[in-house]
């Protein structure tokens, strides 16, 4: 697990991270006790402010929202680690594995061809989508993006995600039916 997560940091730029310890949270904050708070997936690098940290949290790509690891140059900066089971240690390290190859194929280029229409509702960086909308009108937007059969993430607390291999068509429908915010 820590040959994964370090062959990650070092892909993203960011090879002096190379302790880590695991977490179980259910914090929705963009940042864990003021640390910040990483999506590897966005292709996170050190511009992002994580050279000047002691501590950065990951949230893994994996499917269990309250697991997050803590990453430091040294193990003295790092909370104690939770115990995980071998199996989940296991499908985490292949899915860092995955996720490191990936990058080659989805490049940023990839997502940027639609940002004309993507930017009236998504702030983009990367294949994540930060919403534009406001919190209050959040939970009709989720609905209108159904009903232009897109998903996204029915919580303004984190991230949507561009999918891929998807087609401009479908993104037009975005724009096509009208958005009313408050019904």
């Amino acid at each position: 697990m820590e040959k994964a997560l370090g062959a990650l940091f070092t892909h993203c730029g960011a090879p002096e991270f190379t302790k880590f310890s695991f977490l179980f949270t259910s914090s929705e904050a963009s940042s864990y006790e003021g640390y910040p708070l990483l999506y590897p997936w966005n292709g996170f690098s050190p511009g992002e402010g994580i050279e000047k940290s002691d501590v950065v949290y990951l949230v893994p790509p994996f499917p269990i929202p309250s697991l997050v690891i803590a990453a430091s140059s040294s193990a003295s900066f790092l909370p104690p680690s939770q115990p995980l089971s071998l199996f989940i240690m296991e499908a985490l390290s292949r899915a860092v594995y995955d996720l490191i190859d990936s990058f080659s194929v989805r490049k940023n280029d990839l997502w940027a061809q639609y940002d004309d229409l993507l930017s009236p509702f998504f702030t983009r960086k990367g294949s994540a989508l930060y919403p534009a909308v406001l919190e209050k009108d959040y939970d009709a937007f989720v609905l209108h993006c159904l009903d232009c059969g897109l998903v996204i993430n029915p919580s303004p607390a984190y991230p949507s995600f561009v999918p891929y291999g998807i087609t401009t068509s479908a993104l037009k429908m975005l724009s096509k039916k009208e958005f009313k915010p408050g019904e």
